[in-house]
């Protein structure tokens, strides 16, 4: 599920599936696409770069040290036409699973219970902007 690509002739990690937590949008056209792997460059409007935080500006692709990096913002809503994603949750034992985003329509036979964590899917900032977030 690893997606990878060549800068400066040394592979690097771009990210899981369409989350792209190594590599800013900025820094696309600076990476050489892998084959089986995703294109930032073509595929850039169907996946998630991470955020362009400023302090990061000087960190080559694949070199960011917290792909889970973050940060809030309050009285943000989303568009009314957003379109949720499934949000990734895992547990201290090692389980992985995906549901719909808690924030998005109600799913049928699924309930959400809120403990004040702050989270979204990648497409809802109401709760939180991510880089890489699902």
């Amino acid at each position: 599920m690893g997606e990878y690509a060549l800068y400066h002739n040394t592979c690097i990690k771009l990210g899981t599936c369409e989350d792209m937590q190594y590599l800013r949008a900025d820094q696309a056209q600076l990476v050489t696409v892998l084959p089986g792997n995703v294109d930032p460059v073509r595929e850039g409007e169907q996946i998630r770069f991470r955020f362009p935080f400023p302090d990061e500006d000087d960190v080559e692709p694949g070199a960011f040290t917290d792909p889970e990096r973050s940060l809030t913002l309050n009285d943000v809503r989303p568009p009314e036409d957003l379109s949720h994603r499934p949000v990734r949750f895992t547990s201290e034992a090692g389980y992985t699973t995906w549901l719909a985003c808690p924030q998005g329509p109600p799913t049928p036979g699924v309930r959400f219970r809120r403990t004040g964590a702050s989270w979204a899917c990648g497409s809802c900032s109401s709760a939180r902007a991510r880089a890489g977030c699902s």
